[in-house]
């Protein structure tokens, strides 16, 4: 057999075995966004024979009161969430690199909330998040507060409500990733350093942070994308509440799709969270690649 007919053999085979996952990705994710695209352009509302407004929708909500505020406290609800959800499941997957005695059920423990449903938890921490609830009650019998929080009811605190729950809920995913991660890293560099006299924060800075670019990266586009895409905890604890302070564009888009019955204006919405996360990613992408160059 040629060479030549032997990769093309090779090409047929890859094409086959890749067909599956390429029919699924057509099907459920670039049909949908075609959807999306197309409703966007019209005037839809589930009712009536939609028409075709071209790009109204997209002036119209850009130039919306409710649109930039919820742009606002999705951009705030990110960066809260983002970087404390970052920085201790990177912690807790470098001190759980070494195994001690009960590290098994540490890790069991904090990775059980991402098994569980949302919708159920979401329920049981706005309990918690009661102003009488559990909560407080510790953080008062500890001293760290004088008196009960309104954690969902006071528009200071509802944000920051939800964000506990998400860095409770997501806590143990990412870790999970950072700790396969460190785990790729070979031994015999962190060998090689400490003979050198490497303190366990020069390990750290020179050799765990530059071998674990690959993986930062891909934890932090998932984190972005899962981020933006929280619903549940919003729809369930605030309702978008109080006074529009955690309407986030997920929660704006569910109003305006299924509450105003506006699909055009929602599907619109959805369309700049794609180009959103497109862009982020992208920039994500050009980092990673020029760190590595």
């Amino acid at each position: 057999m040629s060479s030549t007919k032997f990769h093309k053999n090779q090409n047929a085979a890859g094409a086959l075995f890749l067909a599956p996952a390429a029919i699924v990705l057509l099907v459920f994710l670039a049909h949908p966004v075609y959807l999306a695209v197309i409703t966007s352009l019209t005037n839809s509302d589930l009712l009536t024979q939609p028409k075709w407004i071209g790009l109204n929708n997209y002036l119209s909500i850009c130039t919306s009161h409710d649109f930039l505020n919820s742009l606002m406290v999705t951009a705030k609800f990110v960066l809260l969430a983002s970087i404390p959800l970052f920085v201790i499941s990177l912690a807790l997957a470098v001190v759980l690199t070494k195994p001690f005695r009960g590290s098994q059920l540490f890790k069991l423990i904090i990775f059980a909330p991402v098994v569980l449903s949302e919708a159920i938890t979401a329920i049981v921490w706005k309990m918690l998040l009661n102003p009488y609830g559990i909560i407080n009650e510790y953080l008062m019998h500890l001293g760290f507060i004088d008196s009960y929080i309104k954690w969902l009811i006071d528009p200071r605190y509802a944000l920051g409500g939800i964000i506990l729950f998400v860095l409770w809920k997501e806590l143990g995913y990412f870790m999970i990733i950072f700790l396969t991660g460190l785990q790729s890293i070979p031994a015999g560099y962190y060998e090689t350093a400490t003979i050198d006299g490497a303190s366990g924060w020069q390990q750290f800075s020179y050799i765990t942070l530059p071998l674990l670019k690959p993986t930062t990266l891909f934890a932090s586009i998932i984190m972005l994308i899962n981020i933006l895409n929280t619903f549940t905890p919003f729809y369930v604890m605030t309702r978008g509440g109080p006074f529009n302070s955690t309407e986030v564009l997920s929660m704006l888009i569910y109003d305006t799709g299924f509450g105003f019955m506006q699909m055009g204006k929602a599907s619109a919405m959805s369309v700049i969270i794609l180009l959103i996360v497109a862009f982020l990613s992208i920039i994500l992408f050009r980092m990673g690649r020029h760190d590595n160059i």
